[in-house]
């Protein structure tokens, strides 16, 4: 028994690129407290996010720009790619940054 699953797993292993973890899609919102505007231009802002600490090194990049309200990011690394799509609301003298997050990966894993 241990030899057959063994054998199904590697074979689900070549033919996933040696990734047993497919497409994953997570759904998030935050209630940021400062305006839509300066919430957009800081989101936006590829080296402005990289400075912060903890995404030193994270190269990002922001596409699809929307009337200040939407856009596109990617990140690639040589084991997955992850693809956003935030969108900031105004509530009140807040803003509300909503985001649909996907990482799939890519290839073999080292």
């Amino acid at each position: 028994m241990k030899i057959a699953l063994w054998a199904l797993c590697r074979a689900g292993l070549r033919k996933y690129g040696y990734s047993i973890m497919g497409t994953i899609t997570i759904e998030s919102t935050v209630l940021v407290a400062c305006g839509r505007p300066e919430v957009y231009a800081f989101c936006v802002d590829v080296q402005a996010r990289s400075a912060v600490t903890g995404q030193e090194g994270v190269v990002l990049h922001a596409d699809n720009l929307g009337a200040d309200r939407s856009w596109n990011e990617t990140h690639q690394t040589h084991t997955e790619t992850s693809t956003s799509s935030p969108v900031v609301h105004p509530v009140g003298d807040s803003t509300r940054l909503t985001s649909t997050a996907r990482s799939a990966p890519n290839g073999r894993r080292h």
